[in-house]
């Protein structure tokens, strides 16, 4: 919370007072890259990340929802999705087999922005919200953001792209034509973290599709063997490689943004929201529980961050307590973040605390799927070896020991009788599976 610094009233002739000083407090900035896990980054060029990851922290084992609403869910509410006051297990769209719209409730629990907001802290949110559907424009403020910016939800209507799109300013939509979007979110973030807002929230559509060649002074030029400039030519180009010059192109814009948030002393975290849609893993990507689809990176620099490598256990819903911790905000766990664990102590390179994740994904939205027996509930809870995947209606468990097995590949509950660290792993696991 900002706190006014004293001041004297100087006089003289023109007895003018002194403006106060606002004494600078802890500012945080939050940002998602849409459907970016670790094969994506690793084969894209990113120097902005790759400059943050050599002089800030930068974690490897970030747990997410395997879609996107559902992580952002996660975070936003610091609990999991199929919390009862949450229940938002799968991708939210504007409809759903006829139901009545869905948005994330914003009570009993008390989402991020509103929490910020009741401690007396500025927020702002940009960009993608995807937890209401178009209709509910106000949703952002509903939930606590005090400024929202942005396209409600992805660019999936034949006439958005990434030129041409709703943009909700103000709780109203109207079409924004001619601005890249990547570069409009960007422009929006910056004007906040000038204005000095405590607590900002950015949602990168990019590399989402429409798949596109985005701005040629985006990207790095390319000279062909004749060293004449290559071209893009998006008809030519396969989707993964369109996504691999957007998300090139949203580090560009990125490096724009942690320049002006470093110099103003954030707290800046950039992250994937799930593995990637254009996945290089053999098996599993966006929409699955494989490691793939569900354990993304992060890059984390700003005041009092140790720089390194850092393996520590974390969960999408940790965001909450980690952001009430740094900005000194005192929780009540019942309400403001349940299932969160504060990471702050890992950013000055202290252990992580927590021993497990747990990641979900079900059929239904606003419905309990502990009451709903019939429907598809996929879960999966992981410790740093091993992990267990359950899919209830399928009546399918799955033991994989990630030290030896990354890929997931072998099944150990096929191979019967487990023994020595796999067995007491199953029995863990399985406890912890039952009691969520």
């Amino acid at each position: 919370m900002h706190r006014l610094l004293p001041f004297l009233i100087v006089l003289s002739a023109t007895a003018t007072p002194q403006v106060p000083i606002v004494e600078p407090g802890p500012k945080v900035l939050l940002v998602d890259l849409d459907d970016v896990g670790h094969s994506l980054v690793e084969a894209a060029r990113t120097p902005t990340l790759d400059a943050m990851r050599e002089r800030g922290r930068y974690y490897t084992t970030l747990v997410t929802a395997p879609t996107c609403s559902p992580s952002r869910a996660m975070l936003q509410a610091g609990a999991r999705c199929s919390h009862p006051d949450v229940l938002l297990g799968r991708v939210l769209r504007n409809k759903y087999k006829g139901k009545q719209a869905y948005a994330l409730p914003t009570e009993p629990l008390m989402p991020l922005g509103a929490f910020a907001v009741a401690a007396g802290l500025s927020t702002a949110k940009i960009g993608k919200w995807h937890l209401s559907q178009s209709i509910a424009p106000t949703h952002p403020n509903d939930c606590g953001w005090q400024t929202y910016s942005g396209a409600i939800a992805n660019l999936i209507v034949k006439s958005d792209s990434y030129h041409s799109y709703p943009k909700v300013v103000k709780g109203k939509e109207s079409r924004l034509e001619g601005s890249y979007i990547t570069t409009d979110e960007t422009n929006d973030t910056i004007a906040a973290l000038e204005q000095g807002v405590d607590l900002v929230s950015l949602s990168y559509h990019a590399p989402h599709k429409p798949w596109h060649v985005p701005p040629a002074e985006l990207l790095e030029p390319r000279v062909g063997a004749d060293g004449e400039a290559v071209a893009f030519d998006a008809e030519k180009l396969s989707d993964e490689e369109l996504t691999l010059l957007m998300l090139e192109a949203c580090d560009h814009e990125l490096g724009r943004l942690v320049k002006v948030a470093e110099s103003a002393g954030y707290t800046v975290f950039v992250f994937g929201d799930n593995g990637g849609q254009n996945s290089r893993e053999a098996k599993g990507g966006k929409g699955t529980l494989y490691e793939s689809g569900v354990t993304v990176p992060m890059w984390v620099v700003g005041p009092d961050v140790v720089p390194g490598v850092d393996d520590s256990l974390l969960s999408m819903v940790d965001f909450y307590a980690t952001v009430a911790e740094l900005l000194d905000i005192e929780r009540d766990p019942r309400t403001q973040g349940p299932h969160s664990v504060s990471f702050a102590p890992t950013l000055r390179g202290e252990p992580g605390k927590r021993t497990h994740a747990y990641t979900e994904i079900f059929d239904v939205l606003g419905e309990d799927p502990r009451l709903r027996t019939t429907i598809q509930w996929r879960r999966a809870v992981r410790g740093k070896r091993f992990k267990l995947f359950h899919n209830r209606g399928g009546r399918y468990k799955a033991l994989f020991d990630l030290e030896a097995d990354p890929n997931e590949e072998v099944n150990l509950l096929e191979n019967l009788p487990l023994s020595g660290d796999a067995l007491f792993a199953n029995r863990e696991l399985d406890a912890l599976l039952m009691q969520l």
